[in-house]
């Protein structure tokens, strides 16, 4: 035989010691906002749960304590939606955290009230409960973009047991009241065989808590890693990391592929004229014409460094990425950049130089291909910037400096070109 009065001290204890776990969270780390609503949820749980080991047989004397219990519980689900809601960045209205909080203790007592009978009143209550946390789950569900990961399917599901229980309790309750016409005396086995399954089914949920805060953190050391914080793409670690598996692929499938590096012209200047703040925003509005402009499900798009890009075009030739590079050109050079200045807003504008080259068979390495691609971008440096040049066996041999390209003239405010390749 099962003893409630052990299982009673194994499921607070384990609850209490989650809520100090969660505590040191809601003060430190992300998501602290979802932690300190999931810490008043546990501490609500823990006295919904302290009251109903109590014994149902307090109830039919006490109503006031069975409706306590039934709102305890029902503040528990509240915050755990409210938290969800918060951790994925959504908000959770006040009167919806206040309605399901208060909602089952009052159906509890308003039943009551009505009926004179604790197993009638209990229906209701357990009802709205089932309901409450089913609806709790559209907190966790995944919106568009938003991956289904292991722990938030944990999460879910014990949600779902959780409205299974409480609908279960509540189909066994009325039953009994239709057939024999009161709800049958229930043994201690079978209160704590529900004890049981509220503590496994407590333990998971909150494992789940801990485990996606923990996904959370590790997604967002692996984005720092393999992310620009500048521009939001790729940093030169991460194009490497995606585009190898690809080149390969593309290689043994025999699709055209190309590298395309584009080098903002005269870069410098902006940083020694107006500062690397203003720098720094050039190169995020440029960082966001340059994925607009290429992106696409198949291509890799990244920051190779300091003010120079790259994308991988797949199924993409070099006479294409020509074009798409001359489009490229005509943006930035036909629209100027503005910048913030104390004195006001400053349109500065610039040109790129891009260099393409394709991967051909003789290509062993990506490197090879991006060095190619480095060559031809040297190139249109030198034939005169705001250009194009796909790489070819001449194309290392324009060295010779020229004057920047015609027909880019520099707004008031903007900086001249200068007349070495930069």
């Amino acid at each position: 035989m099962l003893d409630i009065s052990t299982l009673q001290f194994a499921s607070l204890s384990a609850r209490l010691a989650f809520v100090l776990l969660f505590l040191i969270a809601c003060f430190r780390g992300p998501a602290t906002a979802a932690f300190r609503h999931w810490t008043a949820g546990m501490v609500a749980s823990c006295a919904g749960i302290s009251i109903i080991y109590g014994g149902w047989g307090l109830y039919e004397s006490e109503p006031l304590l069975a409706a306590m219990a039934f709102m305890f519980l029902g503040f528990s689900i509240a915050f755990a939606a409210a938290g969800g809601a918060r951790f994925f960045g959504r908000s959770y209205a006040i009167r919806r955290l206040l309605l399901t909080g208060l909602a089952p203790g009052a159906a509890y007592l308003g039943a009551w009230l009505a009926s004179g009978s604790f197993h009638i009143a209990i229906l209701p209550a357990l009802l709205l409960l089932s309901f409450f946390s089913l609806r709790a789950m559209g907190a966790y569900v995944a919106r568009r973009g938003e991956p289904w990961l292991p722990s938030r399917i944990i999460v879910v599901s014990s949600l779902a047991t959780y409205a299974g229980v409480f609908g279960m309790v509540a189909v066994v309750v009325l039953v009994e009241i239709l057939l024999t016409g009161a709800a049958q005396a229930h043994s201690d086995n079978e209160f704590a065989t529900i004890f049981v399954i509220d503590q496994a089914i407590g333990t998971i949920f909150y494992v789940g808590l801990l485990t996606m805060s923990l996904e959370r953190a590790q997604a967002a050391l692996r984005e720092m890693a393999t992310t620009d914080p500048l521009t939001g793409l790729a940093n030169r670690r991460s194009v490497q990391e995606r585009t190898g598996p690809v080149f390969v692929a593309g290689r043994r499938n025999r699709r055209p592929m190309v590298v395309l590096l584009a080098d903002l012209d005269n870069f410098k200047s902006i940083n020694d004229r107006y500062g690397h703040e203003a720098g720094d925003a050039v190169l995020a509005e440029f960082a966001t014409r340059f994925q607009e402009l290429v992106r696409g499900q198949q291509d890799v798009v990244g920051r190779w460094g300091g003010e120079e890009f790259i994308a991988i075009l797949h199924d993409t030739d070099a006479g294409e990425a020509r074009q798409l590079g001359e489009r490229l050109c005509r943006e930035v050079a036909g629209t100027p950049f503005g910048i913030e200045r104390d004195e006001g807003r400053a349109l500065v504008d610039l040109t790129v130089s891009i260099g393409v080259a394709e991967f051909e068979a003789e290509d062993g390495e990506l490197s090879k291909v991006i060095a190619k691609a480095d060559k031809a971008l040297y190139a249109a440096k030198y034939g005169g910037r705001n250009r194009v040049d796909v790489y070819c066996a001449e194309v290392s041999d324009r060295t010779r400096p020229a004057p920047a390209a015609p027909g880019v003239a520099p707004r008031a405010g903007s900086l001249p070109p200068q007349s070495t390749p930069a």
